[in-house]
């Protein structure tokens, strides 16, 4: 019997061993810095082994970490070339997908290497709308909606919940002032995505506040056009935070507030009940709900 490690574990050591790098690790596993230290850490501690000498913004391979990855760094070259192998040996297929704009751009389409590297013989469209999908007289095979999941006729996976915070530019804060991020909120304009009309008013209840007497007000068609708004200086957005966390790590954004309003809906991969188990949709439907399950514990 094998006594192998956790492999999640792994693949983060290796990663962050071959980059010497928490973040390039992250950008090339799609996860954060944090949720890569963390692997490494449940790896040091399975073994009994400190890996990585943790420096301020920077980590160095210990001797037995240095070790480690000369001697797993084969059997991961091994994997990789028998599995392309493999894979290159399956037809092509085509998966249709329709989502959010907004999902799509800023969270859906910045994974995708990940599915294309595990799937390459799997070609995926990815068609954009607000409107809900009709599978009887359209070509989509799979869709994400927004809801609560009770959608008559089709299987519904939960993937990620609707969390909600302003963001808004790091200077324009500092160009308004004000003793308190309500004042600010004030003093400042509110971008509104259409496709959302209700965030706004859901946070300030949430959060207490009080702003309409003074603020003033955008609107545009998508959250996506609401959150660029924002990362020009022009207002605060309110913004689904599963979907701006980039721009935050990047200093694109801030969230100045701690209050997070959850929601009642949340995303979901659905498809008629009768095509649920198709070869397609399931590995797609597979991948996503782990990607979106990593996103949330993170």
């Amino acid at each position: 019997m094998r006594r192998l490690p956790p492999l999640n574990p792994l693949k983060a050591f290796e990663a962050a061993g071959r980059h010497l790098s928490l973040s390039a690790a992250a950008s090339e596993l799609h996860v954060t810095p944090a949720a890569v230290s963390r692997q490494v850490k449940l790896l040091e501690n399975t073994t009994g082994v400190i890996l990585f000498e943790r420096h301020h913004r920077a980590i160095k391979l210990t001797p037995m970490g240095e070790r480690y990855l000369k001697d797993i760094t084969p059997a991961f070259d091994l994997i990789d070339k028998a599995t392309a192998g493999l894979r290159a040996k399956r037809p092509r297929e085509m998966l249709n997908i329709q989502a959010y704009t907004t999902m799509a751009l800023r969270w859906l389409i910045p994974r995708m290497p990940s599915f294309r590297k595990l799937y390459p013989g799997l070609d995926v469209q990815i068609t954009a709308s607000v409107k809900p999908v009709s599978f009887d007289i359209e070509s989509i095979d799979a869709a994400v909606r927004v809801g609560k999941g009770d959608w008559p006729e089709l299987k519904a996976t939960r993937l990620l919940g609707v969390r909600l915070t302003p963001v808004c530019a790091p200077a324009l804060l500092e160009r308004l002032g004000g003793s308190s991020f309500e004042e600010a909120l004030r003093r400042g304009v509110l971008l509104h995505s259409l496709a959302r009309k209700r965030d706004w008013s859901f946070w300030l209840e949430a959060a207490g506040c009080e702003v309409s007497d003074g603020s003033q007000e955008l609107r545009f068609e998508n959250s996506s056009m609401a959150y660029q708004a924002a990362i020009e200086g022009i207002g605060f957005a309110m913004a689904q935070t599963d979907f701006v966390e980039a721009d935050i790590e990047q200093g694109r954004l801030v969230a100045p507030s701690n209050v997070i309003a959850e929601t009642d809906e949340a995303y979901y991969f659905v498809v008629p009940a009768t095509r649920t188990e198709e070869r397609k949709v399931r590995l797609f439907r597979e991948w996503l709900s782990a990607t979106c399950a990593q996103s949330e514990t993170i």
